[in-house]
């Protein structure tokens, strides 16, 4: 009797964030979009929406099915299927522009992943009119429970989220009630608004059964930039397997070639601070901060002549600086301005005759980031030019003088994620600094072209 209780208080709840605007009014029309994602994850929430909460609310909310809307639309939703199509492919201004011309209030859409054994869905409200999203919370949940409920003119049994995750709904759905409106054709728009009731069934419910749970403030308006909860904190650790080339023009001065690849252990870190103490949605959010380090030590390099005259080289690639990410339909967007430098020299550089480098560069990148096969995998990528501030001993007089020179660096790579908090990837990095030098130095050469590419082994953790 009690697990009763439970589901109906939530019932009531996130129903009476749909009746609270205007009782009186007549009946609005609620649509339920197509949520994105894992269908595993996200339909239990999906089915609660649509056959408890809607059915509670019948008399002053009407559920409106998609294809009933297509239907009205002049589509045939009979003998072809792409009427589906359209709703899954339809734009912002597409579905604003129907629910004018059907006076759909609210839309609810969402989208669900799964990590582990935990589901987690998004819910997000929309206004008909104009489609502006009001509201969207993620819940995270792992048992679900079957309930009978009432399809058409059969009872069938429904997958449902867990009474509490139940009632979390409820809860947010209360305090979002002032964000909903009803959808108003614009020659009514001037017309006095009804005076509002109270539903104070919904209210009693609340304080009978909800006593435990404090209910906050009412939002009035939420306008999510990105969803902070996605993550705070990714550290990762990458082993490098790089190999350079330094060639000169013209070709007869002394290059500088790798044989194979060298593995560099590099650790990373890309915080976004502000997520552990603002709980809302913001561009302040987005705002994080990133560090990379890796070295080898040791290594060894040889003049081209004598093989045997192993000289000890120290290279250190390291980086910090600040980025910025923004949620765009289905791409993460992550632009970051950066300090880096690349440095590349020898314990005895007299016994070389490739010079040194020590490039300390400022580079503006713009990052990509895409989520597939249910949220598990994660391809991104970045485009990113160096601006150097200085190159080292290439660019003194007793090698080839002052030198102007630009870089460009690419990277791309895939990661899935194999533990809720741990993915493991691979990808590939492509650097390359350009230089011109000015012929004021003891040697003679008019450009050089310093080039790195590296596969890259990745293991990352997600603290959110």
């Amino acid at each position: 009797m009690r697990q009763f209780k439970v589901f109906s208080a939530a019932a009531f709840l996130m129903g009476s964030w749909l009746l609270m605007p205007a009782l009186v009014q007549a009946k609005k029309k609620v649509v339920i979009l197509y949520f994105k994602g894992d269908k595993k994850a996200y339909k239990p929430v999906r089915n609660y929406i649509r056959y408890i909460i809607l059915p509670k609310v019948e008399e002053k909310y009407e559920y409106v099915t998609k294809k009933e809307l297509s239907a009205n639309e002049g589509q045939d939703v009979e003998n072809s299927s792409e009427w589906k199509t359209w709703w899954k492919e339809a734009t912002k201004d597409q579905l604003a522009e129907l629910a004018k011309k059907q006076a759909v209030s609210i839309y609810i859409g969402g989208e669900g992943r799964k990590e582990g054994k935990w589901k987690y869905v998004t819910v997000i409200i929309y206004k008909g009119k104009g489609f502006e999203e009001v509201a969207r919370k993620e819940f995270k949940f792992r048992r679900t429970r079957k309930q009978r409920v009432t399809v058409g003119s059969k009872k069938k049994r429904k997958r449902f989220p867990d009474p509490k995750t139940q009632d979390e709904i409820g809860v947010w759905g209360l305090q979002n009630r002032e964000n909903i409106e009803e959808y108003i054709p614009e020659e009514e728009e001037e017309q006095k608004p009804v005076e509002q009731v109270e539903d104070k069934e919904a209210e009693t419910v609340l304080k009978e059964e909800e006593k435990d749970e404090p209910v906050a403030p009412t939002v009035k308006k939420a306008k999510p930039i990105h969803d902070s909860t996605l993550w705070k904190l990714r550290a990762g650790l990458t082993i490098d397997l790089f190999n350079r080339n330094l060639e000169f023009s013209p070709s007869s001065e002394p290059y500088l070639k790798t044989t194979g690849l060298t593995p560099m252990p590099t650790v990373n870190i890309e915080a976004y601070p502000l997520t552990f103490f603002m709980k809302d949605n913001s561009l302040l959010t987005g705002l994080g901060v990133t560090f990379d380090l890796g070295a080898v030590f040791g290594f060894k390099t040889h003049p081209a002549n004598n093989s045997d005259q192993d000289v000890d080289t120290t290279i250190v690639n390291m980086g910090f600086g600040i980025s910025w990410r923004y949620h765009l339909g289905p791409v993460w967007l992550m632009p970051r301005f950066e300090y880096r430098k690349f440095q590349w020299t020898y314990k005895t550089p007299s016994l070389i005759d490739s010079p040194e480098v020590e490039y300390s560069y400022l580079e503006p990148s713009m990052g990509a980031a895409f989520q597939t096969l249910s949220n598990r995998l994660t391809i991104d990528g970045r485009l990113g030019i160096a601006l150097p501030m200085a190159v080292g001993a290439i660019a003194d007089g007793a090698y080839y003088g002052e030198a102007s020179a630009f870089g460009l660096h690419a990277e791309l790579g895939a990661y899935y994620l194999i533990m809720p908090s741990l993915e493991a990837g691979a990808g590939f990095r492509w650097f390359q600094m350009n230089l011109d030098f000015n012929g004021k130095g003891v040697r003679n050469a008019d450009s050089a072209t310093d080039s790195l590419l590296s596969i890259l082994l990745t293991v990352r953790y997600y603290y959110r």
